[in-house]
């Protein structure tokens, strides 16, 4: 016949303390007994029983005797240690003299180092702005620099980056330039069907013909004389026959009018 699940708990209970009593490591030491036995000036018991203010100074005096006994030989430590503290900061009587306890705490078991103790193990609380911050950061964590100037820098432990800037306002950052990317080539998108086509083909600069009798630079192009380009001399030269006087005012194109009426402007064949 199998228990009753109202046998079940006693004698759960019942293996436990059988286990602690024969289990030498669930016991505190001499030392340890005996600052467990000293109450806390600050924290004055009614009824040591049930008194939440006892609970609150042995769990802060078995923390710092552990950890110092146990952080470097014991891996289940720290879960115990996480589990311990957290309860700690949700007791009325911890956080008002949590700088008090751990020194008595210290100063009991002997122990120097009650500094390291409040950074590490008992921490100051958190404002209700920085646990804002923490739940926004998400994988991000505000860490401190351990030598001065101490300065703030953001962590990301899946990624194992870190930053100066504020991860939350970097992101929001590129998304605001990501949107006015976006905006921008949505009005583009818009105005460019609605401009004028401008002309793209690579300027040519018009070649300056050459004087058919003496090949220097030519200033002068008479259409009269089967377009021919001339020289000024060469062009006094063939002008001075009577025949061709009239050429003079019909017939003559000048450099100075290049591509105006003038000398032909010789574009670059495109296919």
């Amino acid at each position: 016949m199998e228990p009753s699940d109202s046998d079940a708990e006693p004698r759960a209970l019942g293996v436990l303390r059988r286990a602690m009593r024969s289990n030498e490591h669930w016991r505190p030491t001499v030392v340890l007994a005996k600052c467990l036995g000293v109450t806390h000036q600050k924290l004055q018991l009614t009824q040591r029983k049930d008194d939440p203010a006892n609970l609150v100074w042995t769990t802060v005096l078995v923390l710092v005797f552990c950890t110092e006994r146990l952080a470097d030989t014991h891996e289940l430590w720290y879960e115990m240690a996480q589990a311990a503290t957290t309860w700690l900061y949700l007791q009325p009587h911890f956080v008002e003299n949590r700088d008090d306890l751990v020194h008595s705490a210290c100063a009991l078991l002997g122990i120097r180092d009650a500094a390291s103790l409040l950074a590490t193990v008992f921490p100051e609380p958190k404002d209700e702005e920085t646990l804002a911050l923490e739940a926004v950061l998400g994988d991000w964590k505000i860490c401190y620099l351990e030598q001065p100037p101490y300065t703030m820098y953001y962590w990301n432990e899946k990624t194992n980056v870190s930053t100066w800037r504020n991860p939350i306002e970097t992101a929001k950052l590129e998304k605001e330039r990501l949107e006015a990317l976006e905006r921008r080539k949505a009005l583009l998108a818009k105005a460019l069907p609605q401009r004028l086509v401008i002309n793209r083909d690579r300027y040519v600069a018009p070649e300056i013909p050459l004087c058919h009798s003496c090949e220097k630079e030519a200033d002068i192009l008479c259409l009269a004389c089967d377009s021919t380009y001339f020289c000024a001399e060469c062009c006094d030269i063939a002008h001075c026959n009577r025949m061709k006087v009239s050429h003079i005012e019909q017939s003559f194109r000048y450099k100075e009018c290049l591509g105006i009426k003038g000398f032909p402007v010789k574009k670059e064949q495109t296919i």
